[in-house]
């Protein structure tokens, strides 16, 4: 199924299955990154909820191809404890089969059953806390919105949002769709550099002299510059830019306080994987390199990438073996 547009979900026979998340693909190699992710929050038989959460991010580094699907469903009582917590069959994480979710599994799972959907924001405070990025996304957006649902005295509800970047001559061109509760909030992005940007010796961005128009379907027009001279300039500036995305989402949605269901603070990683794999050549070898990229935007120098990464013993034979809490 190829993803265009944002699916609509009144129409998809069975959620749980999560089909229409594992078998959207995008065949078009002009689009370097696809992100797809949402939210469902529904009643049950019995008095139970299901929540259900995914992101599925399809790459095309090097013109190689590369799907990482996540999707998570929990069931909870009509309280909002937490009965129930399971991950899909068919997720690969970023380290592709190496990424083992059933230890990710075991470990949430401790945490989280018996407790509420409130409490996973203060038990996974930081990506660190799960030791995965993508699974720490979709679970902070599990209880974001299902806090907003329950602030508006709704039982049930959904969102979702789709992200796609393509890169172009002079830059790049990022459309965003989120919809939220029957509405719609629609972004446009062509980011133009006013002269060529640069990497460093790790094929990070480290300079950046460019114009972001960025067009609102709700709000007209609006240009931001964007200038750095060393990466962490760069990732500043891109963390402003997506800031002032997600105030003005908030503003036209009509949501207070600390918002997790949104595509925007991860676009800042995207476009600095964008920088670096328009900035190097070839195939394999740059997609080998984006890989890299990934891992350091991820976890930081150094570390290994995810809890369930499985390589060289890895993190996750450790804590077996040593029993490690």
């Amino acid at each position: 199924m190829e993803i265009h547009d944002l699916p609509v979900l009144a129409e998809v026979e069975d959620l749980e299955a999560l089909d229409f998340v594992f078998d959207a693909h995008v065949r078009d190699r002009d689009v370097l990154i696809t992100r797809y992710r949402g939210t469902i929050v529904r009643p049950m038989e019995g008095g139970q909820y299901q929540l259900i959460g995914w992101q599925k991010s399809i790459y095309h580094f090097g013109g190689l191809n590369r799907d990482v699907p996540i999707g998570v469903v929990m069931t909870t009582d009509r309280d909002g404890v937490i009965q129930g917590f399971r991950f899909d069959g068919r997720c690969e994480g970023s380290q592709g089969k190496n990424c083992d979710f059933s230890i990710l599994h075991d470990r949430i799972s401790e945490k989280l059953i018996g407790k509420t959907v409130p409490d996973i924001e203060r038990i996974y405070i930081t990506a660190g806390d799960v030791q995965c990025l993508h699974v720490f996304e979709i679970l902070c957006s599990i209880a974001s919105f299902y806090g907003l649902l329950k602030s508006r005295g709704l039982d049930e509800g959904q969102e979702q949002e789709l992200a796609t970047i393509i890169p172009t001559e002079s830059g790049l061109i990022c459309r965003d769709r989120h919809e939220l509760l029957g509405g719609f909030n629609e972004t446009e992005m062509l980011l133009t550099h006013r002269e060529p940007h640069r990497l460093n010796e790790r094929n990070l961005c480290s300079y950046v002299n460019c114009d972001v128009h960025v067009r609102r379907h709700n709000e007209g027009n609006v240009t931001e510059s964007l200038y750095a001279e060393n990466f962490e300039g760069v990732y500043a500036q891109l963390n402003r830019l997506f800031s002032k995305c997600l105030r003005q989402e908030k503003r036209y949605f009509g949501l207070f306080g600390k918002v997790r269901y949104s595509m925007y603070p991860s676009l800042a990683g995207l476009f600095l994987l964008t920088f670096s794999h328009e900035g190097m050549e070839g195939s394999v070898d740059r997609a080998l390199k984006i890989e890299k990229i990934l891992h350091f935007i991820q976890a930081g120098e150094g570390r290994t990438p995810c809890l369930g990464f499985d390589g060289d013993l890895g993190i996750a034979k450790k804590i077996l073996f040593a029993g490690n809490n």
